[in-house]
């Protein structure tokens, strides 16, 4: 796929070239639900629900796993829009296996050449942040890339090693917050966990907990 992203770059003749990359939400859960066989066919219903949805010189990959990359050529950011919009609404819809019907959905990362990237490595690296930015905020929509998302990115890398090392080396501290009656009198204490990061000082647990439910760090944290 790398191979035809680069070429379609290379002879787009200021055109631009788009790149959508998609994942489907709680896949693992169906695989360990009904088992690989059940979760390969899945995948091929969902390649061809996928194929339904695009034009007949776009081209659809699946680079591994439950993820899948469309090649868009001589296109622009609202038709590729218009193309995630229409997975996402098909992708809604159940799929039935044997006797067993399911329901999935995806996130979807949108990026275009030349303003995202001017080779496939840099324009699918960004069109995976949008869907990792999408899945974050909420699950079975799609962004389209910009600059700042690479923070995000930086920032879950810095939240995956670190808050790891945090449960570790015990650095996530309770703190007793009261809960004062219109008396002044102290009616209950609520538990808060705060983070103290020796590089960031002290935490706020918003700053971390929902990366701790996403990464199933949130289990031993909560020991």
């Amino acid at each position: 796929m790398q191979d035809l992203i680069d070429h379609a770059i290379n002879h787009a003749d200021n055109n631009k070239v788009g790149v959508v990359y998609l994942d489907l939400d709680n896949f693992k859960k169906v695989n360990d639900a009904y088992g690989h066989l059940f979760g390969d066919q899945l995948l091929r219903d969902v390649s061809l629900a996928i194929l339904s949805c695009l034009e007949h010189d776009q081209v659809l990959a699946r680079p591994g796993g439950d993820e899948f990359l469309v090649l868009a050529s001589n296109t622009s950011q609202s038709a590729l829009e218009a193309m995630a919009s229409r997975i996402l609404t098909r992708l809604r819809l159940p799929f039935r296996i044997g006797l067993i019907e399911v329901y999935t959905s995806c996130s979807v990362g949108i990026a275009l050449s030349p303003e995202h990237g001017s080779d496939s490595t840099a324009i699918i690296r960004h069109a995976d942040t949008a869907m990792y930015t999408a899945k974050e905020g909420g699950r079975g929509q799609f962004c389209v890339f910009t600059p700042e998302m690479n923070q995000r990115v930086f920032e879950y890398l810095w939240l995956d090693t670190n808050l790891r090392k945090a449960l570790e080396n015990d650095q996530l501290v309770i703190h007793y917050q009261p809960k004062i009656t219109w008396r002044g009198e102290v009616r209950s204490l609520e538990a808060l966990v705060r983070w103290q990061s020796p590089e960031r000082g002290l935490i706020p647990p918003l700053d971390f907990i929902s990366y701790a439910e996403e990464s199933g760090l949130i289990v031993p944290l909560g020991r």
